[in-house]
């Protein structure tokens, strides 16, 4: 199985995300870091970015090296074209995919307890 290892802003987000969906999420990107299976998208441009797609909320990561999951964001797909970045490659529907800091979400944080996660 994959190791995946979550970035301080990736940890922010799913923070703030309910607790069931969050465990959602979390079981999906595990399911995927075990079998390889999920409904995974490669990101379009030069990055080897890679979203998982589940439900309303998308997981930007990469696979680096190969036996490693690096989370780099979880959020909605429901955003705005304005809070695309200005440098997104490609403009496609997933090229939101990048970290929104907390004071940018206005929701506020919970904690889920100890996970197996990284």
């Amino acid at each position: 199985m994959k190791q995946i290892i979550f970035t301080p802003p990736a940890r922010a987000d799913v923070r703030r995300i309910d607790r069931d969906q969050a465990m959602r999420i979390l079981t999906a990107l595990h399911r995927f870091a075990k079998t390889g299976e999920g409904d995974i998208k490669k990101l379009q441009g030069d990055s080897s970015d890679m979203r998982l797609r589940v439900g309303d909320y998308r997981v930007r990561f990469t696979e680096e090296p190969s036996d490693t999951l690096h989370v780099h964001s979880v959020g909605t797909a429901r955003r705005s074209i304005d809070e695309r970045p200005l440098n997104s490659v490609g403009g496609g529907r997933d090229s939101w995919l990048n970290h929104r800091g907390p004071e940018e979400s206005g929701r506020g944080a919970s904690d889920f307890g100890s996970s197996p996660f990284v």
